[in-house]
């Protein structure tokens, strides 16, 4: 049952607002610290859903491209140096999504004097993941080309 603080109407548990003085209405029996505690558990679950999503891609990468070289190495030899770079896709891939704060130091750290205090923006973030899950789909795309233009 809730109870308007403002005018003390009652109403039943499925009523978010009183139609008395228009207040809001929230529940006797629920804390706000309650309800802030189950918002953060939600948000930790769903953080680290992504990250195992994240991680995931990782061997699916290898999955796909091992075979993939396998073939192009078996069809023509001289392709085995590009197979390798494309190898590396995947690390160039995780350290952008997990770790672009290094990327930034490692970047920044010639031209900035004091990049112990330098920030990276959250532009610069969000443009360094998605440049590591389109390194993933490159990599990928390019061992499927190159397999399929030797036939």
């Amino acid at each position: 049952m809730k109870i308007c603080p403002k005018c003390n109407a009652t109403y039943k548990d499925n009523i978010f607002m009183c139609a008395e003085c228009m207040t809001t209405l929230k529940n006797a029996d629920i804390d706000s610290g309650e309800i802030s505690e189950k918002f953060f558990e939600k948000e930790e679950k769903k953080e680290k859903r992504i990250n195992f999503i994240n991680r995931l891609l990782i061997p699916l990468y290898y999955l796909i491209y091992i075979p993939l070289a396998t073939m192009c190495v078996i069809k023509e030899t001289e392709i085995l140096i590009v197979m390798i770079i494309f190898a590396f896709c995947p690390l160039l891939y995780y350290l952008s999504v997990f770790k672009p704060e290094a990327l930034f130091y490692f970047e920044h750290m010639m031209k900035i004097n004091n990049i112990e205090e330098a920030e990276p923006s959250y532009w610069y973030v969000f443009s360094t993941k998605l440049g590591g899950y389109v390194a993933l789909i490159f990599g990928i795309f390019m061992a499927a080309y190159l397999l399929f233009s030797l036939y």
